[in-house]
């Protein structure tokens, strides 16, 4: 979304003379930015870098110098999204506080800096690590719903899920089972998040002719998002559950 934005600042910290007509293109895409639409916390540092970038002048005595463009491109990556209000995806769902931070700050990632700019093997891999993260939380999220797990026949029962053993095809099948997330969504969390890891390995991706596009990142992003979206109102920690004392 402001990719193209951050090439035009590459270009202007690259420039070592008659910077001001670069500059001042800069400024205008600046301009079509709404302060609003940045993150709280760089929402003040971007109003002041756009105004110091627009009153820049080379030839003016009395201009105290171009801004940096490190930081801008910092604040930049603050940026989320045209109309947005800077709203993030909130995982009020996820149940251990230790997990929850840490699936906020990749989602942050994902959604801010790896798909805005296009990176769409970041993006499935991270997807699908995001997507892991809330299903190991979700099936370990209370004792009641670990009773279920237990109790499930798809539950590897030589690994642990707690030491990241289990894969995420075993991951989807008994959060599947147990009602953590619906079988029709089971169904569309597409290969290319289910099989995220192999993308890492250039020899397999080669092998299997699994090739990150736009396509497969818009797969992986959006089924995250689904699942993020059912587990928003039908999180299984949340519900009223019975547990056979038996099991």
């Amino acid at each position: 979304m402001v990719e193209y934005i951050r090439k035009i600042a590459a270009s202007v910290n690259k420039a070592t003379t008659n910077r001001t007509p670069m500059v001042k293109v800069l400024a205008e895409e600046l301009d079509r930015l709404d302060p609003r639409d940045f993150l709280p916390e760089a929402q003040y540092d971007f109003v002041i870098l756009r105004m110091n970038i627009r009153g820049y002048n080379e030839d003016h005595l009395h201009q105290s110098g171009l801004p940096s463009m490190d930081h801008l491109l910092d604040v930049l990556d603050h940026f989320a999204g045209a109309g947005s209000s800077a709203r993030i995806r909130e995982f009020d769902f996820v149940a251990s506080d230790d997990l929850r931070r840490i699936i906020e700050r990749d989602y942050r990632e994902l959604s801010l800096i790896l798909f805005p700019a296009g990176a769409w093997k970041s993006t499935v891999v991270l997807a699908g690590s995001i997507l892991e993260a809330i299903l190991v939380d979700q099936l370990t999220a209370s004792s009641e719903v670990k009773a279920l797990v237990k109790a499930c026949e798809k539950s590897p029962k030589t690994k642990r899920i707690d030491k990241g053993q289990w894969s995420m095809y075993q991951l989807i099948n008994v959060a599947t089972e147990i009602g953590v997330i619906p079988k029709d969504r089971a169904s569309a969390i597409d290969v290319t998040l289910r099989e995220y890891r192999n993308v890492i390995h250039s020899d397999v991706e080669l092998k299997k002719k699994y090739f990150c596009t736009e396509a497969e990142a818009s797969l992986a992003k959006g089924a995250l998002d689904a699942v993020c979206n059912y587990l928003d109102a039908h999180a299984l920690h949340h519900q009223p559950l019975h547990v056979d004392s038996d099991e």
